[in-house]
């Protein structure tokens, strides 16, 4: 139950997978049964991340942001992505990717890196810490540096 909640609190999904795991999991009667149940979830819960969930949370209002590193707008750890904190409204996902394109024009090595955004369902599910970032309309970015030269 504990690791149900656990996961469930930093991925919202992965207490849903865990428990999806584990029937699958106790289906299979092998010697090397825990390597088999880590395993299928590790490939259950990137089979929901990547193919399930984004397809779903349009259902409730919620896109995902881009998840690589090498566009203009670009996720600062793929971590943000694996643990599903990263869908925001279209609306917010549409201002973010002008904003990061304007930027980019100014100075093309420039990426607009954000943090953590949101899970994919249900406004008002909090996002560990960041109590406030529960509806798809807020997100983390990163300062951009200038490096100052004396």
């Amino acid at each position: 139950m504990i690791i149900v909640v656990f996961l469930t609190l930093v991925t919202q999904i992965g207490g849903v997978v865990w428990c999806i795991n584990l029937a699958i999991s106790s289906l299979y009667n092998k010697s090397n049964k825990k390597l088999f149940s880590i395993a299928s979830f590790i490939l259950l819960y990137l089979l929901f991340t990547f193919a399930i969930i984004p397809p779903m949370a349009n259902q409730f209002g919620r896109t995902p942001l881009p998840a690589n590193k090498h566009g203009v707008l670009a996720p600062h750890t793929y971590l943000t992505v694996l643990s599903n904190r990263h869908y925001v409204t279209p609306a917010l996902k549409s201002e973010l990717e002008d904003i990061a394109n304007q930027y980019a024009k100014l100075n093309p090595s420039l990426k607009t890196i954000y943090l953590d955004a949101n899970f994919p369902f249900i406004d008002g599910f909090p996002l560990l810490p960041h109590l406030s970032h529960n509806d798809g309309k807020k997100v983390d970015l990163s300062f951009i540096y200038s490096k100052m030269e004396n």
